[in-house]
Protein backbone atom coordinates (compact mmCIF):
# COMPACT_ATOMS: atom_id res chain seq x y z
CA UNK A 1 0.00 0.00 0.00
CA UNK A 2 1.06 3.66 -0.76
CA UNK A 3 0.68 6.91 -2.88
CA UNK A 4 1.18 8.08 -5.93
CA UNK A 5 0.62 11.92 -5.66
CA UNK A 6 1.23 14.90 -7.58
CA UNK A 7 2.16 18.54 -6.60
CA UNK A 8 3.04 21.85 -7.68
CA UNK A 9 5.66 24.94 -6.97
CA UNK A 10 3.61 27.94 -7.17
CA UNK A 11 6.69 30.18 -7.92
CA UNK A 12 6.88 27.82 -11.21
CA UNK A 13 4.36 27.71 -13.32
CA UNK A 14 2.99 24.49 -15.93
CA UNK A 15 5.05 22.23 -13.97
CA UNK A 16 3.72 19.23 -11.70
CA UNK A 17 5.85 16.95 -9.80
CA UNK A 18 4.79 13.47 -9.66
CA UNK A 19 6.35 11.52 -5.91
CA UNK A 20 5.50 7.93 -4.12
CA UNK A 21 5.52 7.88 -0.34
CA UNK A 22 4.66 4.81 1.41
CA UNK A 23 2.53 6.97 3.91
CA UNK A 24 1.01 9.64 2.13
CA UNK A 25 1.34 12.91 0.07
CA UNK A 26 0.07 15.47 2.91
CA UNK A 27 2.87 14.25 4.88
CA UNK A 28 5.92 13.66 2.30
CA UNK A 29 4.90 17.30 1.14
CA UNK A 30 5.51 18.45 4.50
CA UNK A 31 8.84 17.58 4.77
CA UNK A 32 10.16 19.80 2.08
CA UNK A 33 11.55 23.34 3.17
CA UNK A 34 10.09 24.91 0.14
CA UNK A 35 7.08 27.10 1.50
CA UNK A 36 5.74 27.10 -2.29
CA UNK A 37 5.34 23.58 -2.18
CA UNK A 38 1.75 22.63 -2.95
CA UNK A 39 -0.03 18.67 -2.42
CA UNK A 40 -3.01 18.75 -5.49
CA UNK A 41 -3.81 15.10 -6.09
CA UNK A 42 -3.11 11.89 -4.65
CA UNK A 43 -3.79 8.19 -5.44
CA UNK A 44 -4.21 6.20 -2.29
CA UNK A 45 -3.66 2.27 -4.16
CA UNK A 46 -5.69 0.13 -1.38
CA UNK A 47 -3.76 -3.43 -2.91
CA UNK A 48 -0.40 -4.31 -2.38
CA UNK A 49 1.74 -3.20 -4.85
CA UNK A 50 4.76 -2.17 -5.62
CA UNK A 51 4.84 1.56 -5.37
CA UNK A 52 7.97 2.52 -6.76
CA UNK A 53 7.12 0.51 -10.03
CA UNK A 54 4.16 2.73 -10.20
CA UNK A 55 5.65 5.51 -10.01
CA UNK A 56 8.93 4.73 -12.69
CA UNK A 57 5.74 4.01 -15.00
CA UNK A 58 4.08 6.87 -14.62
CA UNK A 59 7.44 8.96 -15.12
CA UNK A 60 7.57 7.10 -18.41
CA UNK A 61 3.90 7.52 -19.71
CA UNK A 62 4.46 11.08 -18.86
CA UNK A 63 7.55 11.72 -20.77
CA UNK A 64 6.16 10.31 -23.95
CA UNK A 65 4.16 13.57 -24.05
CA UNK A 66 5.45 16.05 -22.01
CA UNK A 67 8.89 17.21 -21.31
CA UNK A 68 10.97 16.04 -18.12
CA UNK A 69 13.04 18.45 -16.33
CA UNK A 70 16.58 17.48 -15.72
CA UNK A 71 18.36 18.41 -11.92
CA UNK A 72 20.18 21.34 -12.56
CA UNK A 73 23.10 20.00 -10.64
CA UNK A 74 23.40 15.80 -10.93
CA UNK A 75 21.99 15.97 -14.73
CA UNK A 76 19.54 13.39 -14.05
CA UNK A 77 15.28 12.84 -14.48
CA UNK A 78 13.86 14.75 -11.46
CA UNK A 79 10.34 14.08 -10.41
CA UNK A 80 9.01 17.43 -12.16
CA UNK A 81 6.94 17.61 -15.88
CA UNK A 82 6.08 20.50 -17.86
CA UNK A 83 2.65 19.69 -17.84
CA UNK A 84 -0.61 20.72 -15.64
CA UNK A 85 -1.74 18.80 -12.86
CA UNK A 86 -4.85 17.95 -14.63
CA UNK A 87 -2.73 16.57 -17.77
CA UNK A 88 -0.90 14.48 -15.58
CA UNK A 89 -4.22 13.32 -13.69
CA UNK A 90 -5.15 11.83 -17.02
CA UNK A 91 -2.82 10.02 -17.24
CA UNK A 92 -1.65 8.37 -14.21
CA UNK A 93 -5.26 7.55 -13.97
CA UNK A 94 -5.69 5.79 -17.19
CA UNK A 95 -2.14 3.69 -16.40
CA UNK A 96 -3.97 2.79 -13.12
CA UNK A 97 -7.12 1.95 -14.91
CA UNK A 98 -5.23 -0.33 -17.72
CA UNK A 99 -3.41 -2.10 -14.42
CA UNK A 100 -6.37 -2.94 -12.98
CA UNK A 101 -5.23 -1.36 -9.54
CA UNK A 102 -8.22 -0.22 -6.97
CA UNK A 103 -7.44 3.52 -5.78
CA UNK A 104 -9.15 6.21 -4.35
CA UNK A 105 -8.26 9.87 -5.08
CA UNK A 106 -7.88 13.15 -3.11
CA UNK A 107 -7.48 16.55 -4.19
CA UNK A 108 -6.32 19.54 -1.86
CA UNK A 109 -6.93 21.75 -4.75
CA UNK A 110 -10.45 23.76 -5.04
CA UNK A 111 -12.21 23.11 -8.34
CA UNK A 112 -13.70 27.21 -8.06
CA UNK A 113 -11.35 29.01 -5.43
CA UNK A 114 -12.81 31.75 -3.49
CA UNK A 115 -10.43 34.18 -1.53
CA UNK A 116 -9.83 33.62 2.10
CA UNK A 117 -10.86 35.76 4.52
CA UNK A 118 -7.66 37.66 4.90
CA UNK A 119 -7.35 38.62 1.43
CA UNK A 120 -10.78 40.11 1.55
CA UNK A 121 -9.94 41.84 3.96
CA UNK A 122 -6.73 43.48 2.80
CA UNK A 123 -8.82 44.04 -0.67
CA UNK A 124 -11.39 45.70 1.25
CA UNK A 125 -8.87 47.83 3.06
CA UNK A 126 -7.27 49.34 -0.50
CA UNK A 127 -10.48 49.75 -1.94
CA UNK A 128 -11.56 51.84 0.86
CA UNK A 129 -14.18 49.43 2.48
CA UNK A 130 -16.48 49.33 -0.32
CA UNK A 131 -18.85 46.41 -1.00
CA UNK A 132 -17.06 44.18 -3.36
CA UNK A 133 -19.31 41.39 -5.68
CA UNK A 134 -18.26 38.02 -6.18
CA UNK A 135 -18.01 38.57 -9.69
CA UNK A 136 -15.39 41.45 -9.31
CA UNK A 137 -13.16 39.27 -6.67
CA UNK A 138 -11.13 38.23 -8.89
CA UNK A 139 -10.83 41.29 -10.93
CA UNK A 140 -9.49 42.85 -7.36
CA UNK A 141 -7.22 40.16 -6.67
CA UNK A 142 -5.28 40.25 -9.83
CA UNK A 143 -5.20 44.10 -8.81
CA UNK A 144 -3.65 43.83 -5.57
CA UNK A 145 -1.49 41.01 -6.35
CA UNK A 146 -0.02 43.67 -8.76
CA UNK A 147 0.51 46.07 -5.95
CA UNK A 148 2.28 43.72 -4.37
CA UNK A 149 4.45 42.43 -6.64
CA UNK A 150 5.53 46.42 -7.42
CA UNK A 151 6.17 46.52 -4.25
CA UNK A 152 8.46 43.43 -3.61
CA UNK A 153 10.28 44.50 -7.36
CA UNK A 154 11.14 47.96 -5.42
CA UNK A 155 12.17 45.96 -2.56
CA UNK A 156 14.26 43.42 -4.65
CA UNK A 157 16.03 46.13 -6.55
CA UNK A 158 17.13 48.45 -3.29
CA UNK A 159 18.62 44.86 -2.03
CA UNK A 160 20.28 44.71 -5.15
CA UNK A 161 22.02 47.77 -4.84
CA UNK A 162 22.83 47.26 -1.31
CA UNK A 163 24.60 43.48 -2.43
CA UNK A 164 27.06 45.92 -5.10
CA UNK A 165 28.00 47.83 -2.13
CA UNK A 166 29.21 44.79 -0.37
CA UNK A 167 26.41 44.76 2.15
CA UNK A 168 26.64 40.91 3.75
CA UNK A 169 22.97 40.68 4.71
CA UNK A 170 21.78 42.05 0.78
CA UNK A 171 24.65 39.71 -0.54
CA UNK A 172 23.09 36.70 1.00
CA UNK A 173 19.81 37.95 -0.21
CA UNK A 174 20.62 38.66 -3.44
CA UNK A 175 22.08 35.19 -3.53
CA UNK A 176 18.69 33.50 -2.90
CA UNK A 177 17.16 35.65 -5.75
CA UNK A 178 19.69 34.69 -8.35
CA UNK A 179 19.55 30.73 -7.27
CA UNK A 180 15.75 30.71 -7.86
CA UNK A 181 15.85 33.34 -10.67
CA UNK A 182 13.56 35.70 -8.59
CA UNK A 183 13.03 39.32 -9.89
CA UNK A 184 15.97 38.21 -11.88
CA UNK A 185 17.31 35.70 -14.16
CA UNK A 186 18.49 32.57 -12.87
CA UNK A 187 22.24 32.72 -11.96
CA UNK A 188 23.58 30.06 -9.70
CA UNK A 189 27.28 30.76 -10.54
CA UNK A 190 26.76 34.17 -9.28
CA UNK A 191 24.62 33.22 -6.39
CA UNK A 192 27.28 30.82 -5.11
CA UNK A 193 29.89 33.97 -5.53
CA UNK A 194 27.61 36.55 -3.64
CA UNK A 195 26.29 33.66 -0.94
CA UNK A 196 30.49 33.45 -0.22
CA UNK A 197 30.88 36.54 -0.11
CA UNK A 198 28.05 37.46 2.49
CA UNK A 199 29.42 33.89 4.21
CA UNK A 200 32.59 35.32 5.18
CA UNK A 201 31.72 38.54 6.38
CA UNK A 202 29.63 36.76 9.18
CA UNK A 203 26.03 36.91 7.78
CA UNK A 204 23.95 34.27 9.44
CA UNK A 205 21.46 33.96 6.54
CA UNK A 206 24.72 34.12 3.61
CA UNK A 207 26.41 31.38 5.61
CA UNK A 208 22.93 29.48 5.25
CA UNK A 209 23.00 30.23 1.46
CA UNK A 210 26.39 29.07 0.99
CA UNK A 211 26.07 25.87 2.81
CA UNK A 212 22.80 24.81 1.32
CA UNK A 213 24.43 25.64 -2.49
CA UNK A 214 27.48 23.75 -1.77
CA UNK A 215 25.27 21.17 -0.01
CA UNK A 216 23.54 20.77 -3.14
CA UNK A 217 25.74 21.54 -6.11
CA UNK A 218 24.01 24.30 -6.97
CA UNK A 219 26.36 26.79 -9.11
CA UNK A 220 29.21 24.63 -8.14
CA UNK A 221 29.96 20.79 -7.49
CA UNK A 222 28.41 18.85 -5.03
CA UNK A 223 30.70 19.18 -1.59
CA UNK A 224 28.34 17.54 1.21
CA UNK A 225 31.16 18.15 3.81
CA UNK A 226 31.67 21.73 2.57
CA UNK A 227 28.04 22.46 3.20
CA UNK A 228 27.70 21.01 6.55
CA UNK A 229 30.34 23.00 7.55
CA UNK A 230 28.59 26.51 6.13
CA UNK A 231 25.31 25.12 7.61
CA UNK A 232 26.47 24.31 11.22
CA UNK A 233 28.13 27.58 11.64
CA UNK A 234 25.13 28.99 10.33
CA UNK A 235 23.25 27.23 12.93
CA UNK A 236 25.49 28.41 15.62
CA UNK A 237 24.72 32.62 14.56
CA UNK A 238 21.20 31.57 15.13
CA UNK A 239 20.10 31.71 11.76
CA UNK A 240 16.43 29.55 11.66
CA UNK A 241 16.74 28.54 8.01
CA UNK A 242 20.01 26.60 8.84
CA UNK A 243 18.64 24.77 12.29
CA UNK A 244 15.42 23.73 10.04
CA UNK A 245 17.51 22.40 7.58
CA UNK A 246 20.02 20.50 9.43
CA UNK A 247 17.17 18.76 10.99
CA UNK A 248 15.47 17.94 8.12
CA UNK A 249 19.04 16.56 6.57
CA UNK A 250 19.50 14.57 9.52
CA UNK A 251 15.76 13.01 9.84
CA UNK A 252 16.35 12.39 5.65
CA UNK A 253 19.62 9.72 6.47
CA UNK A 254 17.78 8.42 9.19
CA UNK A 255 15.26 7.78 7.15
CA UNK A 256 17.52 6.54 4.53
CA UNK A 257 19.69 4.18 6.59
CA UNK A 258 16.91 2.33 7.76
CA UNK A 259 15.27 1.92 4.35
CA UNK A 260 18.34 0.60 2.97
CA UNK A 261 18.33 -1.97 6.01
CA UNK A 262 15.27 -3.14 5.58
CA UNK A 263 15.64 -3.08 1.76
CA UNK A 264 18.88 -5.05 1.90
CA UNK A 265 17.18 -7.75 4.38
CA UNK A 266 14.19 -8.18 2.54
CA UNK A 267 16.63 -9.25 -1.12
CA UNK A 268 18.56 -11.42 0.91
CA UNK A 269 15.99 -13.22 1.93
CA UNK A 270 14.42 -13.25 -1.22
CA UNK A 271 12.23 -10.47 -2.16
CA UNK A 272 12.54 -9.32 -6.01
CA UNK A 273 11.08 -6.05 -5.18
CA UNK A 274 13.89 -5.61 -2.71
CA UNK A 275 16.35 -6.98 -5.24
CA UNK A 276 15.38 -4.86 -7.69
CA UNK A 277 15.47 -1.58 -5.57
CA UNK A 278 18.56 -2.35 -3.84
CA UNK A 279 20.27 -2.66 -7.52
CA UNK A 280 19.18 1.02 -8.60
CA UNK A 281 20.38 2.03 -4.38
CA UNK A 282 23.83 1.07 -5.39
CA UNK A 283 24.20 2.08 -8.68
CA UNK A 284 22.60 5.41 -8.28
CA UNK A 285 24.56 5.81 -5.18
CA UNK A 286 22.56 7.90 -3.07
CA UNK A 287 22.11 6.07 0.20
CA UNK A 288 25.10 4.23 0.32
CA UNK A 289 28.38 4.42 -1.72
CA UNK A 290 28.06 3.71 -5.22
CA UNK A 291 29.17 -0.02 -6.78
CA UNK A 292 28.26 -1.07 -9.85
CA UNK A 293 29.73 -4.49 -8.90
CA UNK A 294 27.05 -5.28 -6.18
CA UNK A 295 23.97 -3.75 -8.34
CA UNK A 296 24.71 -5.99 -11.31
CA UNK A 297 24.63 -8.93 -8.66
CA UNK A 298 21.10 -8.02 -7.32
CA UNK A 299 20.08 -6.96 -10.78
CA UNK A 300 20.78 -10.78 -11.89
CA UNK A 301 19.45 -11.98 -8.63
CA UNK A 302 16.09 -10.00 -9.57
CA UNK A 303 15.86 -11.24 -13.50
CA UNK A 304 17.05 -14.94 -12.54
CA UNK A 305 13.84 -14.63 -9.49
CA UNK A 306 11.42 -13.06 -11.97
CA UNK A 307 11.85 -15.44 -14.59
CA UNK A 308 11.13 -18.37 -12.04
CA UNK A 309 8.44 -16.48 -10.73
CA UNK A 310 6.22 -15.99 -14.15
CA UNK A 311 6.72 -19.21 -14.78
Amino acid sequence: MGSIYLAIDTEKKGRTKVGQTSKTGRIRTTQTENPDYKLQTEYILNQDVNIKLIEFESHKEISKKYTRIFHRAKKIPSEWFECEVLQAEKIIELLLKNKNFHYSKKVWYEITPLPPKNRLETIKKHFNNQYISESNIEKNIKEIDKIKLKREMALAKDIFIAAKNNNPRAQGLASHFYNHGRYTKLDPKKALSLAKKSAVNGDGYGQFQLGEMLYHGSGCPVDKEQGLYWLIVSANNGEINAKSKLRMIQSREERNMSFFEITKRKAEGGDINAQHDLSKIYASGRLVKQDIELSNFWQKKYQNNKSKYIK
